[in-house]
Parts: C-alpha cells; sequence; structure tokens
C-alpha cells in the first residue's frame, strides 16, 4: 500500500509541472537595471538644460515605458522628457533632457521605466540649481598713456601736433562738420593710415587706425620730428573717402593786426616763422580745397612740375600705385569727389572762357567768413577775410615804412604793428596749368589767399620785390584770378 501511494503522488506532480509549461518551454524572467552614466551631482544655472546620460540594461526591451520626475515643491517647474538610444548587446544608452527653473533650488531627479508585465526599475540623481559665479574680470594689458584728442577745441581738416605722444581726433565728420552731407558713416571695414609725409616724419607715425566703434581715429608720433603729413580714411576697397593733415610744428603764435584780425605768425604748413629760413614755408592750395601740396626752395618747369614735393616727402608704400605727386587736366578730373579722392593731385581745368579752375563747375561757398568743411586751418582758425591786409599798403598799393617792409636779402615782407612783428616770405606759388612752381628765381613773389570768391574774382595778398612802378603789395586784389593756382594760406582766428 505505501509503495502505490508513493506512485500516485508522483504522479500528480508530473502532471502539474507539465501544466506550468507553454509548448514543453520554460517562460524567461525579465531581468532589468537602470543607473546613471555619472552618479554626482549634476550643477544647472538658472533656466539652463543639460542632458543627462544613463543605461537601462535588460534580457528584453520590448514594450519598456519610461518616465522622469523631480521631487519636492517645485517638482512642475523642471521640464524633463528621455530619449532612448540604439540597443547594444543588452544594454541601451539613454539621455534624460532636463531643463532648470529660473530659480535656485536643490532636488533629485528620477527615471523610472517600467516592463509590461509589472516589473519596474528607477535611478536617481540629485541635481542643484544655482546662479554662476561672475569669473573675476582678465586684467586690460596697459594700454600706456592716453591719447590725447585733438578734436576737442574743434573739429577740423587740420590738427596741431607739437610734442612726441599719442593722439586721435574725431573721425565721423567731414572737416568742421558744418553743412548737409558732412557725416561720416563709419563701418568696421574701413581703415585709416598715412598716405605722404614730410620725409623723416614717416618714420615717427608707429600707429595709425580707425576705430569705427569710438569713432575716431589713432596715432602715434615718437619722437617728435617737425613736418607735415596727410592721414587718410578708405573703404574697403582701399578708396581714400577723405583725408586729414597732420601739422608737426610748436604751437604757433598770434599777431594782431591794426584792424583787429588775429592771425597765426607762419604760413599754414611752416615749422618756423623765421624770416629767411625755408622752414617758414608753408604748403600751397588751390583756392575751396583743402588738400595741401608740399613745394620747395627752386623755380620749376613745367615738365619738372612737382619734382621737388617728391623729393621732400615719402609715400606711404601701400598707396604707392595708385596715388603720387602729379598733376590732371580735364574736366573728369574736376569734381570735388575726384578731389577728395586724390589728394596728392593737383588738378587743372581750362575753362570755355580760358580761365583756370580745379573744378569743371566753379564754385564760390567752398570757403568763406563762416567756416566751411573745405577750410584747410586747424580748430579755431580759418581761411582770412579780404580785408586782413588793408592796413599793410597806402592807396596806391606800396609799402608803408615802419609797417610793412620788403628784405631783398632774405626775401619777404615784414609786418610791425604796436612792436610785434609778422614775416610773410615770398615764397611763389603752383602754377595754375601744369602745377609746377613759379616765383621762386630772380623775381621773388609771395601770394595769400583769401575766403572771398565771386566769380572769377578772387581777393588775395600779393608780395614781391620793390619794382620801379613803386606798386608792390595788393593786400585787397580785386583783379580776377583763377582757383587753379597753388598759393599759400595764413590762418585767421574764428
Amino acid at each position: 500500500m505505501k509503495k502505490t501511494g508513493f506512485m500516485v503522488s508522483c504522479l500528480l506532480l508530473l502532471c502539474g509541472c507539465h501544466d506550468r509549461k507553454e509548448g514543453g518551454v520554460e517562460p524567461p524572467v525579465r531581468q532589468l537595471e537602470v543607473a546613471f552614466a555619472d552618479a554626482s551631482e549634476v550643477e544647472f544655472a538658472p533656466g539652463e538644460q543639460r542632458s543627462i546620460p544613463f543605461t537601462v540594461r535588460s534580457t528584453e526591451f520590448a514594450g519598456l515605458e519610461f518616465a522622469a520626475a523631480a521631487a519636492g515643491e517645485d517638482a512642475s517647474q523642471w521640464k524633463l522628457s528621455v530619449e532612448q538610444g540604439k540597443v547594444e548587446a543588452a544594454s541601451m544608452p539613454c539621455v534624460l533632457k532636463a531643463q532648470a527653473p529660473e530659480k535656485e533650488v536643490k532636488t533629485r531627479l528620477t527615471v523610472t521605466v517600467t516592463a509590461p508585465e509589472g516589473l519596474r526599475r528607477e535611478a536617481s540623481i540629485a541635481v542643484r540649481v544655482v546662479e554662476p559665479a561672475v569669473p573675476d574680470p582678465e586684467p586690460e594689458p596697459d594700454p600706456g598713456p592716453a591719447a590725447e584728442e585733438l578734436s576737442a577745441a574743434g573739429r577740423a581738416n587740420c590738427y596741431i601736433i607739437s610734442a612726441a605722444g599719442r593722439y586721435m581726433f574725431d573721425a565721423t565728420v567731414c572737416g568742421n562738420g558744418s553743412g548737409d552731407g558732412a557725416s561720416i558713416a563709419l563701418t568696421d571695414d574701413m581703415r585709416a593710415d598715412w598716405l605722404w609725409a614730410t620725409t623723416g616724419v614717416e618714420a615717427t607715425l608707429g600707429e595709425v587706425r580707425l576705430d569705427a566703434a569710438r569713432g575716431r581715429i589713432y596715432l602715434t608720433a615718437e619722437p617728435f620730428v617737425a613736418g607735415n603729413a596727410l592721414v587718410v580714411l578708405t573703404d574697403a576697397q582701399g578708396a581714400i573717402l577723405w583725408s586729414w593733415h597732420l601739422w608737426f610744428t610748436e604751437q604757433p603764435a598770434t599777431v594782431t593786426y591794426a584792424n583787429g584780425r588775429v592771425m597765426q605768425d607762419r604760413n599754414l604748413g611752416a615749422t618756423s616763422a623765421t624770416p629767411g629760413e625755408t622752414t617758414a614755408y608753408g604748403l600751397y592750395y588751390q583756392w575751396g580745397r583743402k588738400e595741401p601740396f608740399c613745394g620747395g626752395v627752386t623755380t620749376e618747369s613745367s615738365a619738372e612740375s612737382m619734382a621737388q614735393a617728391r623729393a621732400g616727402t615719402t609715400v606711404n608704400p601701400a598707396f604707392a600705385e595708385a596715388h603720387a605727386w602729379q598733376q590732371a587736366s580735364g574736366a573728369e578730373f574736376s569734381t570735388l569727389e575726384y578731389a577728395a579722392a586724390h589728394p596728392m593731385t593737383f588738378l587743372s581745368n581750362k575753362g570755355t572762357t580760358g580761365t583756370y579752375d580745379w573744378l569743371a563747375s566753379p564754385r564760390d561757398d567752398l570757403w568763406g567768413t563762416q567756416k566751411s568743411i573745405y577750410d584747410p586751418c586747424p580748430p579755431g582758425y580759418r581761411v582770412p577775410d579780404r580785408d586782413t591786409w588793408d592796413d599793410f599798403a597806402d592807396e596806391a598799393d606800396r609799402y608803408i615804412e615802419g609797417v610793412s617792409t620788403w628784405d631783398g636779402t632774405l626775401y619777404g615782407m615784414t609786418y610791425t604793428h604796436e612792436g610785434t612783428k609778422d614775416w610773410y616770405p615770398a615764397q611763389g606759388y603752383r602754377n595754375r596749368d601744369r602745377g609746377n612752381l613759379v616765383g621762386l628765381a630772380t623775381t621773388r613773389t609771395g601770394h595769400y589767399w583769401s575766403n572771398y570768391r565771386s566769380g572769377r574774382t578772387i581777393s588775395h595778398f600779393y608780395i614781391s620785390k620793390r619794382l620801379s612802378t613803386g606798386k608792390l603789395l595788393q593786400p585787397q586784389s580785386t583783379d580776377k584770378s583763377d582757383a587753379a593756382y597753388g598759393y599759400n594760406v595764413r590762418c585767421q582766428r574764428e
């Protein structure tokens, strides 16, 4: 009996085991694990979005569901999502994408993975939202001495530099900025550089650059060397948009004339006021132009035009292919735009009446009693009025003993008023048609522009050696003259 009962029990067990199988195969048990790649606390800035990697390992990935949540009262302010990667070797790389709230908080983020049969696994990580620390600013390099603002006393086409140093000036306007069309819209692709300089001065120009954001052209001059230079502003293609004359000289003294005019004691561009010295020679200007032209000490023929300017100056190699001291004739060159873009070109245009002007369409308003954007004088000064030299001569336009004295040795005239003397060198002029220097041989003459023009009548001051006629001085000329001549300028205080 006992043996029979044992056999029945075994049969029942075998039958029960058979009932739990499906197709005779034991169903697999799913294995599931979730873990963050790095369990260290993750730091967020307010509102920052970050991706936190984690891994799911399982024997079966079908049907898995993912969820993410933050703990605490600020849980709803977190934006959370899960991105699943590609399964490889029973492992699925995943990313928890989390965007932090806009305030400082500390909490835990939890990822939950649930299988269809109800198996669930989760992993959590500590997170903190903090305002990022503001780093200490990097120490700025020593800028050296501050740049002196040349245009602080007023904007102009000419600035005086009397000592070595760093300088800057306003580059947002043409000349003094008066009138319509005077503004310059600076852009980052514009450049500034020197175009020409008195030989020796170019070696002192260690830096010339445009700061478009500040609207300034910066330059250095070290050491100080007396002379002149021209700084230009160019567009992205290298075309000259405007130019400024740098006058390297001691600060000119002033002389008050009998009629109250206050004048600088030297010609514009001269580096001294010493009688008889060539350093007292200034630059030459065509009437109404701001662009200065260098001179020399002897008369030139038409074929030699500009030879002494070339010999006494250095042209920046960056511009040497496009710009040189030269003369050009013809209506196609005789415009304000061409003159500004070619400041080394002496322009001549012979009109139908036989007069020479550097403009094909002459204008009377380029210089005047009110300073214009084309005036060549430094801040606080302008081209003088037509009656500036009235008390230099008698009614017959002759020198007056004790007032105006011609010096036939040093070639020039001294004006004296109340013990103060003012020297006017007879340094000739540049001819109207070819630009060659004239009036520096036996017959010495001096020519000085005024700001007055009406048609072809342009008032200018004229001096020469004593002639048999006795008529040597024209302080307020009403003779017809041509704007294409290159005469000197003696600046008058505004």
